[in-house]
Order: structure tokens, then C-alpha cells, then sequence
């Protein structure tokens, strides 16, 4: 059977990294529907132009900023996430400990032999 570890403190670097991320995607995505709102208005007197780059801009001017938030939100599930499975492995941890407590470590040789239950006095 595999194993596993969740280290907080490697976790809430990437996460950190991941937040900062977000933060510059959503200035990017902010300087970006800046951009195409200010090009709207340079075409002139070419109304038609303005008017049909206006339409192709207006959905698409924020969803930089969309993603952004998507992806703060999803780092947040994934700190919460990370938070409760460190919290239930402390619980199983704890609860495994108790029961290898219980355990005759003469009864159970091999787990005595890894560490497990109260140590054979000689």
C-alpha cells in the first residue's frame, strides 16, 4: 500500500504562487479590456468599423478577468480541500495510534517488529 504526505508548507507555497498568478492574470485581463474599450474609439470617422469592433469587443472584454477569478476561487477549493484532508489524517493518525496502543505486541510479532503497540519488555 502507497503513502502519502501533505506538506502545509510546500502547499501553501504553491498556493501563494497560484494566488500571485491570478493577480497578474486578472491585471493582464484588466489592461487588455482597457486596451480594446480605448481602440473602440480610435477608428475615426469610420462609424461601421467602431460599431462592428464594438460588437466583437464588448462580450469579450472581460473574460480575462473571468478566468482570473476562476482561478483564485479554484485555488481557495483546493486550500479548503487540502485543509480537511490534513485535518482527517490527523484524525486516522490519532485513531491508529490508539488502537496500536491496544495491540500485545506478543500476540503480533511482525507489528511489534515495525514499531507497532506497547514494546515487548525482556
Amino acid at each position: 500500500m502507497g503513502s502519502w504526505r501533505i506538506s502545509p508548507r510546500r502547499l501553501h507555497a504553491v498556493l501563494v504562487d497560484v494566488a500571485a498568478d491570478g493577480q497578474s492574470l486578472d491585471k493582464a485581463a484588466g489592461d487588455a479590456a482597457a486596451a480594446g474599450d480605448d481602440a473602440s474609439s480610435l477608428f475615426g470617422s469610420a462609424a461601421d468599423v467602431a460599431e462592428a469592433f464594438a460588437g466583437f469587443w464588448s462580450p469579450r472584454s472581460e473574460v480575462g478577468q473571468r478566468i482570473a477569478g476562476l482561478v483564485y476561487g479554484k485555488s481557495q477549493v483546493v486550500a479548503e480541500a487540502a485543509e480537511l484532508f490534513i485535518d482527517a489524517d490527523g484524525q486516522m493518525s490519532a485513531a491508529a495510534a490508539d488502537f496500536a496502543e491496544t495491540l500485545n505486541a506478543g500476540d503480533a510479532p511482525v507489528l511489534a517488529a515495525r514499531g507497532f503497540g506497547p514494546v515487548p519488555q525482556p
